[in-house]
């Protein structure tokens, strides 16, 4: 569950906030659908969870509590809002039970006019450039930030399916499909722990490495920690515990494969398990694996593991370089 992002009362994930808009004719008319997992009054009420539909021109809150209790038919309502005709949307809106009577156009035929400086005001994201992106706003917008390491280019359900798809599977212990990333480093760096130090110690470090082979070990656990021990997340991090990890290893390789998602196995019987499964699963859950397996890419590529093991084992040779030189006998004459 991500609260970190906050819109009213509000509580929400970045991804979790979906822009509305229907042509006028002028600034077009424009609402956002909130899927929210608590509403902090005072304190945060977490048994308070559902879909709020708030009017960006009117600054007001149209509805909210809906589908109260049901993530699952949260996520395949706004997934079906975000195609919704005005006739359909207004007519949602003013049959809700849960309707604040503040926005007179959702009872007429067509929209009035939007409200241009009010959408600037509530942050208000442009349009997909396609009818078919399924990026969410917070996607597109860091995908323009210089500040963010990662691109979330334009992209489909098709396309983000594919993009999933194509990617590299892992047989775990079991025989079973996983999404996985290798985590192997360089053989220099992995067999024989090359890195800079003081050249003095350069043969006595060389040793040392040779004969400790947990100090590889503790080289790799320590850059995969957030992996282990569930604290990796998607930009802007907010996410992190959602995802859970474990690795597979063999003489020559290891490879690090995603296990679940939000308590849910992430595993299949044959790789052809795998497209049924994303056949199945609703335009959420499709666009959070996306922009997961882009975000891991990116932190698991070859160039950011090596960069992350030397800086690691460079660090770990400081020390070892420090105790020798507290020990005379150690040291090279």
């Amino acid at each position: 569950m991500d609260i970190s992002q906050r819109t009213g009362q509000y509580l929400h994930g970045p991804d979790d906030i979906f822009h509305l808009s229907f042509p006028t004719g002028g600034v077009p008319r424009s609402f956002s659908a909130i899927v929210y997992s608590a509403v902090e009054i005072g304190e945060i009420d977490l048994s308070r969870d559902g879909v709020a539909v708030v009017d960006n021109d009117r600054m007001t809150v149209v509805l909210d509590g809906h589908l109260r209790g049901d993530p699952a038919a949260q996520a395949a309502f706004v997934s079906s809002a975000r195609t919704m005709s005005w006739k359909e949307f207004s007519g949602f809106c003013v049959n809700h039970p849960r309707f604040r009577d503040g926005s007179s156009d959702l009872h007429d035929s067509k929209p009035s006019p939007g409200v241009l400086t009010n959408q600037l005001h509530r942050g208000v994201v442009d349009e997909p450039a396609s009818d078919e992106d399924m990026r969410s706003p917070n996607m597109i917008k860091s995908d323009r930030d210089r500040q963010c390491p990662y691109s979330f280019p334009l992209a489909s359900r098709r396309k983000m399916v594919s993009d999933i798809l194509d990617h590299h599977v892992t047989k775990d212990d079991e025989g079973r499909w996983r999404l996985a990333w290798s985590i192997s480093v360089p053989h220099d760096l992995a067999h024989e722990g090359r890195v800079g130090g003081d050249k003095i110690h350069d043969e006595a470090w060389v040793s040392h490495y040779a004969s400790n082979p947990e100090v590889f070990h503790q080289t790799q656990i320590s850059i995969l920690e957030d992996f282990l021990t569930g604290n990796a997340g998607t930009w802007p991090k907010s996410d992190a515990g959602r995802y859970e990890f474990s690795m597979t290893s063999s003489e020559d390789a290891a490879e690090l494969f995603l296990d679940k998602i939000d308590g849910v196995e992430i595993a299949f019987t044959g790789k052809a398990g795998i497209g049924v499964f994303l056949d199945e699963l609703g335009d959420s859950g499709i666009r959070d694996m996306w922009k997961l397996v882009r975000v891991l890419d990116h932190d698991l590529s070859p160039a950011s593991l090596e960069s992350s093991f030397r800086k690691e084992l460079s660090r770990i040779r400081v020390l070892f370089e420090e105790g020798v030189d507290q020990q005379p006998e150690l040291s090279p004459e």
